[in-house]
């Protein structure tokens, strides 16, 4: 038969090794956790890098396609030439004599504008003195 301080002494022995282990075996788990994280993050971390290559390739794509080619001017948000009303039509200075002018050829433009421009002078110089000065 066993005493009761054997039994006890057993008893705590095998409690004492049973603690020790239970510390070994939070410990590995624990590694593992934290190896399975770092694992975790490091995947999202790639798949986001992908991603964003990915967004810049497309971008850079997109912007190629959208760029104009080389040599050719947007002028769409440039004020036209001739927007006045009282502008005139087109005049080249050639190095002709001082003092002459030369008048180039109507263009289909032109033309417009020179139609718009006699109209506009019809209607002022009913009421607008000026007008007749700047004919």
């Amino acid at each position: 038969m066993m005493t009761s301080s054997d039994f006890f002494g057993t008893l705590n022995k095998f409690i004492a090794t049973f603690d020790s282990a239970l510390e070994v075996v939070q410990r590995i788990e624990a590694l593992k956790i934290a190896e399975e994280k770092k694992a975790l993050a490091q995947r999202a971390k790639e798949k986001t890098k992908k991603a964003a290559k990915a967004a810049m390739a497309a971008k850079n794509v997109s912007d190629i396609l959208a760029q104009e080619p080389k040599g050719k001017m947007d002028l769409s948000g440039q004020r036209k030439q001739f927007a006045d009303p009282f502008a005139g039509p087109n005049t080249d200075v050639d190095s002709e004599p001082k003092g002459e002018v030369k008048q180039s050829s109507p263009s289909p433009t032109s033309t417009k504008n020179s139609a718009a421009v006699a109209e506009s002078e019809q209607g002022a110089n009913d009421g607008n003195p000026r007008a007749a000065l700047m004919t």
